[in-house]
């Protein structure tokens, strides 16, 4: 998986900002999403096998992005004094909405279901999960967050939150009742966190 990315990211290093991906069987069949920056214009770069297969212009003030089994392309937004997820079609890149936010977007991440984003927020010191259904057009339900959480990642069932923070510590979360069920460490240069396709393992990047 690191080989692999890390491959893909030298093809593109000159316009990456930010990567996320939606394995499609083994992760060397993966499907990227590239958030470039290039001279303040913001775009998502389809990538597969190394070559780029389409680009749907976004917002300045992208930040993250994920994509879902649904076919919706979710898009952090953060301007300076708010934070907003912006849903477009993974295809074509037609605008389907855009849902407010708790605070600025630090993660993004799609749940199995096709239709539920989680976006992981940062307002005034605090930090929020925010559980958005696309079908709703808004957020259901909020999970509070360790204060340094990094990167968040969601069981397929839906009902387990990993919280990495940024000294390496991975916090388990209850998402219904917000409860913190376990803690343990993955590292001090830990900063991103994935669950594979078949929700067997955790990967840390």
């Amino acid at each position: 998986r690191r080989a692999f990315r890390q491959k893909e990211a030298c093809r593109v290093r000159h316009v990456r900002q930010d990567i996320c991906g939606r394995p499609a069987g083994r992760f060397q069949r993966i499907r990227l999403f590239q958030l470039p920056r290039l001279r303040r214009q913001r775009a998502v770069v389809r990538i597969r096998s190394g070559r780029v297969l389409g680009i749907v212009p976004l917002p300045k003030e992208s930040s993250v992005l994920a994509e879902s089994v649904g076919g919706y392309l979710g898009v952090g937004v953060s301007p300076a004094s708010a934070g907003a997820v912006e849903f477009l079609s993974s295809t074509g890149g037609a605008a389907i909405g855009t849902v407010p936010v708790s605070g600025r977007v630090l993660d993004l991440v799609a749940g199995v279901d096709g239709t539920t984003f989680y976006a992981a927020t940062q307002s005034r010191g605090s930090k929020v999960l925010d559980v958005i259904s696309i079908p709703a057009q808004k957020v259901m339900s909020h999970v509070p967050l360790p204060a340094h959480t990094v990167s968040v990642a969601v069981t397929g069932d839906q009902t387990t939150l990993f919280a990495l923070e940024s000294n390496g510590s991975i916090s388990v979360i209850d998402i219904g009742t917000s409860r913190v069920t376990d803690r343990f460490p993955a590292g001090p240069d830990a900063r991103h966190i994935a669950i594979t396709p078949d929700g067997s393992r955790l990967l840390v990047l």
